[in-house]
């Protein structure tokens, strides 16, 4: 099953130290891949969840796009992620809301907390609903890494 840090929280969330390069080489060093929050504003990128805050490279992004579950915050991203995908295939990006499901650019189910789950499907947040973790899922992306390693 594959861990996803939410926003490279470890320990659960720390809204100083979201979305930070720190925090996300913190999560890689252990294994983890992370959830992150890009915006684009022209062909700059940036994390934050409800604001762009941190400067980023595209390098940096393709660099680690591996270990990358790159959640777009406008359309200037998705617009631009769009485009680099045809240079890129292994990005792997979404764009939801508060939807039920979304699909991500390598065709894995984001799915919403407490939505039913299959084999396809990321559990959002999984501790905050009541998650059966013998349920065979594809993966969760959780502020609780550490509770579903093993």
């Amino acid at each position: 099953m594959k861990i996803i840090c939410h926003r490279a929280n470890q320990n659960g969330p720390k809204k100083s130290v979201e979305n930070t390069l720190e925090a996300i080489h913190a999560c890689f060093e252990v294994g983890f891949d992370v959830e992150i929050d890009l915006w684009a504003i022209g062909e700059e990128l940036y994390l934050g969840h409800d604001n762009p805050e941190y400067k980023i490279e595209y390098e940096w992004v393709k660099e680690n796009t591996k270990k990358l579950w790159i959640h777009l915050k406008n359309l200037e991203a998705l617009t631009l992620f769009n485009k680099l995908i045809l240079e890129n295939r292994e990005l792997n990006y979404f764009w939801h809301e508060e939807d039920t499901y979304a699909l991500t650019s390598q065709g894995i189910i984001w799915a919403y907390p407490g939505v039913p789950l299959n084999e396809s499907c990321i559990a959002v947040l999984p501790e905050t609903f009541n998650f059966d973790k013998k349920k065979q899922i594809y993966g969760v992306c959780t502020d609780f890494p550490w509770e579903y390693k093993n």
